[in-house]
């Protein structure tokens, strides 16, 4: 968050002021975010990175970069929807859509024979 002084104030003068009236909290205080479950594409890719940990650096390179083509995939499906969903319900955004759900079922199957 961006506090600003338009009087020239300096910041921590500002917060200070706000932490007097309650209105920001202490800064032996912290502050904490609400955590989201990792979403699956970020599961896969710490599952293939732990394995990748243990394997030798050869292996390394090989596993990157499935993970990587992976990570590709699951770019490409989410920008063919969207452009999909842009066009309209016609015929090549059908065909699209379809193509889509057969790469990420693909990519999903690759996911698990790595997990």
């Amino acid at each position: 968050m961006l506090v600003r002084c338009r009087v020239g104030c300096s910041q921590d003068d500002v917060l200070d002021g706000l932490r007097a009236r309650g209105l920001w909290p202490s800064s032996s205080s912290r502050v904490t975010r609400p955590t989201r479950p990792p979403a699956p594409l970020e599961e896969a890719r710490e599952r293939v990175l732990a394995r990748a940990r243990r394997r030798l650096p050869w292996e390394l390179t090989i596993i990157y970069g499935v993970a990587d083509q992976i990570r590709r995939q699951h770019r490409l499906v989410e920008r063919v929807r969207a452009l999909a969903t842009q066009r309209g319900p016609d015929e090549i955004a059908w065909k699209a859509l379809a193509g889509a759900a057969r790469l990420e079922t693909l990519t999903r199957a690759l996911e698990e024979a790595l997990g």
